[in-house]
């Protein structure tokens, strides 16, 4: 289901953290338009966290979380 304009303008003026969440997408198109399709996860991953730190976005590579 596509997301009509209006709505799509309501979720964004919801977000908290603007400016982050636009930050954060860019990183993930950067990185994309950089590697294209077809690599494994890890490979983006990897990129993503250099791609973060770039930009100032802060990040934590894997923190493991308790589950109870």
């Amino acid at each position: 289901m596509l997301m009509t304009a209006n709505k799509k303008a309501n979720y964004i003026d919801d977000l908290i953290y603007k400016e982050l969440s636009y930050k954060t997408v860019g990183c993930f198109y950067n990185v994309y338009n950089e590697l294209g399709p077809g690599f494994k996860e890890s490979v983006y991953q990897k990129a993503l966290v250099i791609e973060f730190d770039l930009q100032g976005v802060p990040c934590h590579e894997e923190k493991r979380i308790s589950v109870n």
